[in-house]
Formats: C-alpha cells, structure tokens, sequence
C-alpha cells in the first residue's frame, strides 16, 4: 500500500503532533507500506501568524495536486486543519478521492481561550472539515465521546489502536501523542497515575495496525470486465 499523508505539522517543527507522526511514519514503513508525507516545507510557505518558527502553506492546492498526481496513492490520510490538510480536503472532494481525517485535539476550546472564538463557531468549523472524510479518526475515548455527543447524528468514529475490524487492541485507553501520561489526564479527566499506567500500556504496534485498518481505498477497486465465456477479463 501506498499512504499518502498530508500534514501542516511536520519537521523542522518540534511538537507532540510531528513527533506522534514521525513514529506513525516509521511504524508503518516497517509492516513495508510506503508513506508519502506531505507537508509545507515542500511547497511556497509563509510564517504562521503568532507562532514563531512555525510555517504553513502558501496556495498549495497545485503543487499539492501535482504531487498526488504523481504518487497516485492507495490512500490518503489527512492529519491536520490547516491550510495544507485544507488544500487536500478540497482537492479530495474535487477529483473524488475517498479520504480519511484525524481530530487530534479540541483545538476549537484552545481558539475559545486565545481568541475569544465562540466555542459554536469552531465545532461548526471542524464539523463542516471533517464530514466528508470516510474515516474520522479519535486518540481517546473522551474526545469519541465528546464528538459523538456533539454530533449524534454524523456517525461513527473510531479510537485509534481500539476497536477495529481485526480486533487487534493497543492503545489501552491511551491517546496516540508523545507525551501520553499528560494526553490522557488531559483528555480522559483520570487521575495523573492512572493516566501515566495508560500510558506505559501503550502498544504502537498494535495502535498503527489499527490505523491502517481504517484507512480507506482512495480508489474503489476497478470493476471486473465478464465476457460471455464467463471469465473475467
């Protein structure tokens, strides 16, 4: 399989998000998929406004294209909001792609804080980013809870490393950040031990396995030509 990734997070940044990527990176290089990371130092950038040595996209949408055009991916996997992840959401719902997304963080809570950004504004904003991916992914089980009692009616998502079709298990109520202990008191509300006790059960592993499960084909799979003897073509 070929994935490709497109993130707005990636290095020379030094984050939890690019860390937790990386890893994501090279643990599925090692089960011998190949990933093509896409992300903003490969194209025009522009300093992203209050935060020094972070850079995003500058009108990525054609060099993003020409990049997908030339991976042709089995599936593409989108990690962040930003410009970039937009650029390829936009991209996706324009050539029809099937695409898959992440809601890593309840960012629209940190736009609350900073920017007195009504809290309805930015769940609104992510719902409308999120909605077409065919595959929403969660890092814990807070955040599934909070989306699903938020938006009831959009469907299913699913805690990386948890519950998918293989059964396969490993993210122990664990989040899938770097710093895990602190993810978890965070996100779950549990006590810093039990969340630290979570964390050390984290199994990457099996948690990436997961995450390929449920990826999904960029391309449904060409229709089988039958001719009159019967035999496919």
């Amino acid at each position: 399989m070929k994935l490709a990734l497109v993130t707005d997070a990636w290095f020379p940044q030094v984050n939890g998000v690019v860390t937790t990527l990386a890893e994501l990176v090279r643990q599925i290089t090692d089960m011998g998929h190949e990933v093509l990371v896409i992300h903003p130092n490969q194209l025009k950038t522009m300093p992203c406004p209050g935060y020094a040595g972070i850079d995003l996209a500058w009108w990525p949408r054609s060099g993003l294209r020409a990049m997908l055009d030339a991976a042709q991916p089995d599936a593409i996997h989108i990690a962040t909001e930003g410009p970039l992840g937009g650029a390829a959401r936009s991209d996706c719902l324009k050539h029809k792609p099937a695409f898959s997304t992440v809601f890593h963080t309840k960012f629209p809570e940190v736009l609350h804080a900073a920017c007195k950004v009504p809290l309805s504004w930015g769940y609104a904003w992510f719902r409308r980013f999120h909605k077409p991916s065919s595959a929403v992914m969660v890092p814990t089980q807070g955040v599934l809870a909070m989306l699903q009692a938020r938006y009831p009616a959009d469907g299913p998502r699913e805690v990386l490393g948890q519950g998918n079709p293989a059964n396969l298990g490993g993210a122990t109520g664990g989040a899938m950040h770097t710093d895990l202990a602190q993810a978890s008191h965070a996100a779950l509300g549990t006590s810093r031990w039990e969340a630290r006790s979570r964390a050390l059960s984290f199994n990457w592993h099996a948690a990436t396995r997961g995450f390929v499960g449920y990826l999904v084909p960029a391309r449904p799979p060409s229709s089988v030509v039958v001719r009159h003897t019967g035999q496919p073509v």
